[in-house]
């Protein structure tokens, strides 16, 4: 006979939660960047990696992509 009011408030309490992580910034867009510059030694060269990630609420579900570059000498 509770168990209805139950699950409604675990449900109400979930969505109270996720609105709350919203609010402060959980699911935000995030880029990140490198660059590694070697300017001495045998191996000369430098890399540059950007990487775009998003969160999203359903399912714990996140997209991302990711560019590389790099030039010169590098070790195998």
């Amino acid at each position: 006979m509770h168990y209805p009011l139950i699950m409604a408030a675990r449900a109400e309490i979930r969505a109270k939660d996720s609105m709350l992580q919203a609010a402060q910034g959980a699911f935000d867009p995030v880029i990140e960047g490198s660059y590694k510059n070697r300017l001495s030694g045998f191996y000369d060269g430098n890399s540059l990696e950007t990487m775009y990630k998003k969160r999203f609420p359903a399912f714990g579900a996140s997209v991302f992509g990711g560019y590389s570059r790099s030039n010169g000498s590098f070790p195998t």
